[in-house]
């Protein structure tokens, strides 16, 4: 079955442009400096360091922080901090303001098209083995911000009843087990009567005086 997926690249905004701007005019500049200065060496390998930076790290920063709408799940990529996957299911909330921004992880690169996806973190407790459920926001800033929501909104909508359907399966699951249990119980206790040895009481005969049987005769 082909799976049809969307992928929605992050807005870039002004701040990161002007950084993208003044990284490259500092890159230019140490490269003219290095035809007037002494220290040619010094100048020229900053600037060469500097362009490995812009390529390695912030030209794939900027241009390629995208998001993925697959088929039951949001993968977000933003090189080199976060490849994440977020399952639909986990999701609880979508807005524009969150109980604590503060908090949220960042994967968004502008501040006008901001959005934070509210989601369901499962945090499994090493000696109890149990898993705790922990509410968690990340922000995210889709260049087509309106289409992403429709989708996102398209999709969130049918994990949501994919899992109320499975969870009401599962619920009927456990029901027709403990029914059949507590009727496997029922029949085994019933056994268990009817096969229970009875306990005999037998009552010592009563001794009799020979005197007074010798008198009846």
């Amino acid at each position: 079955m082909k799976v049809n997926n969307s992928n929605f690249r992050s807005a870039v905004g002004a701040s990161a442009i002007a950084l993208l701007v003044v990284m490259n005019l500092v890159i230019v500049g140490l490269f003219v400096l290095s035809y007037f200065l002494y220290i040619k060496t010094f100048t020229n390998g900053t600037g060469v360091f500097l362009l490995i930076v812009e390529a390695a790290f912030l030209l794939p920063l900027i241009f390629n922080t995208k998001y993925s709408l697959q088929e039951d799940h949001l993968f977000i990529f933003q090189w080199p901090f976060i490849r994440k996957k977020i399952r639909y299911c986990d999701i609880f909330e979508i807005t524009d303001s969150p109980e604590d921004a503060k908090k949220a992880r960042k994967a968004s690169l502008s501040k006008q098209n901001k959005i934070y996806i509210g989601y369901f973190f499962y945090k499994e407790d090493k000696k109890t083995k149990e898993k705790e459920k922990i509410k968690k926001y990340i922000e995210l800033s889709p260049k087509d911000r309106d289409l992403f929501l429709i989708k996102m909104g398209g999709k969130f909508k049918r994990a949501r009843d994919l899992a109320a359907k499975l969870e009401e399966e599962h619920k009927k699951q456990h029901a027709e087990h403990y029914r059949k249990k507590a009727e496997a119980d029922k029949k085994r206790e019933e056994i268990e009567t009817a096969n229970k040895p009875v306990d005999v009481v037998i009552e010592p005969k009563k001794k009799t005086d020979a005197k007074s049987e010798a008198s009846d005769e």
